[in-house]
């Protein structure tokens, strides 16, 4: 009786010393946290400050292959690590004896989202756990616009941390796809990223970049309202021994535009050579010509190289001034 009291009473004690000894305590719910592709985030971990340190074990949920930081020894063990995580994973040693075992990600990238486990574990069994919730967002795509110098425009889409097989197409007004360039890939500030471009000869619309990932099917679109061609504008110019100089401006027409005045009769007049220069992000053309006899009707016609798109304005003078416009093709 005496042995058998003795037997079960060293099995309650072994029971209950490991029960003391190896607790694991995991967070009820983990911390979440949110950053954008291509930044830098700092995931939390703590631990009661004591003098010997824990081996402090940060893992991923969905890592096939060793960890993201493994400390242990007063010292990081590379040789687990995985290699998805190197030379973008950290602790801030400095500040471990305060108990803080804080996770510091660079370069984060939109497959770094998951599920990441802090486990502290010190000599005598003793471990805690925290549970991490990392959500990484890509930006939307940037599009970015160069005029030509025939007139029209390029737009150039970006889409940064989406992946080498990001998918990109420009969409006109009316939603069908635009023809463009082959697609550039690139792996600037450590984020795969993937450029494409669209040439327009015809501003007046309205155009949308549509990025797509083609593992999660994840789509954003960014739209951009191309300025319409305006027609052209003519300025008067008041001179001291009488008489008008008028200049038109063609805005947005491309520097081949061609600025052509007419006498109310629609002969040409002798004008000076044109002038180029980009004004407001669109390439421009100005030209001048001289009146002596003010009373007459005169017509600045602006023409495109590449389409023969015609505009036509008209201005009446002497007394007041009177701007009429007028669009046509020819």
């Amino acid at each position: 009786m005496c042995l058998r009291a003795l037997l079960l009473a060293a099995v309650l004690f072994c029971s209950e010393s490991s029960v003391h000894i190896s607790p694991e305590k995991v967070n009820v719910s983990p911390v979440k946290v949110n950053v954008s592709a291509g930044g830098i985030v700092i995931l939390p971990c703590s631990f009661p400050p004591k003098d010997v340190f824990p081996t402090v074990e940060w893992s991923k949920e969905d890592l096939k292959k060793g960890f993201v930081f493994l400390f242990r020894d007063n010292r990081e063990d590379l040789e687990m690590k995985s290699p998805l995580y190197a030379s973008r994973t950290n602790l801030f040693l400095e500040h471990l004896k305060s108990g803080n075992a804080s996770l510091r990600i660079s370069n984060v990238q939109p497959a770094d989202t998951g599920t990441y486990r802090c486990m502290r574990m010190w000599n005598n069994g003793q471990q805690n756990i925290t549970k991490v919730e990392l959500f990484v967002a890509v930006p939307d795509p940037k599009i970015s616009v160069m005029p030509l110098k025939e007139g029209g425009f390029t737009l150039e889409c970006e889409a940064t941390c989406w992946g080498s097989d990001a998918k990109i197409n420009f969409l006109d007004e009316n939603g069908k796809n635009l023809s463009a360039d082959d697609p550039k890939k690139g792996y600037p500030r450590g984020c795969y990223t993937v450029q494409r471009r669209v040439t327009l000869q015809e501003a007046a619309s309205r155009v949308t970049c549509r990025v797509q990932r083609a593992d999660t099917n994840e789509t954003r679109e960014t739209q951009i309202q191309l300025p319409a061609v305006p027609d052209p504008k003519i300025s008067v110019i008041l001179l001291k021994e009488g008489g008008f100089t008028l200049e038109c401006e063609a805005t947005c027409w491309g520097l081949d535009a061609k600025i052509t005045f007419l006498d109310e009769n629609r002969k040409n007049l002798s004008a000076d050579d044109p002038k180029k220069n980009v004004s407001r992000g669109c390439y421009t053309v100005q030209r001048r010509v001289t009146l002596q006899e003010a009373a007459s009707r005169v017509t600045c016609r602006v023409q495109r190289a590449d389409t023969n798109e015609t505009r036509e304005t008209q201005i009446q003078l002497p007394g007041k001034l009177i701007l009429l416009t007028c669009t046509c093709c020819q």
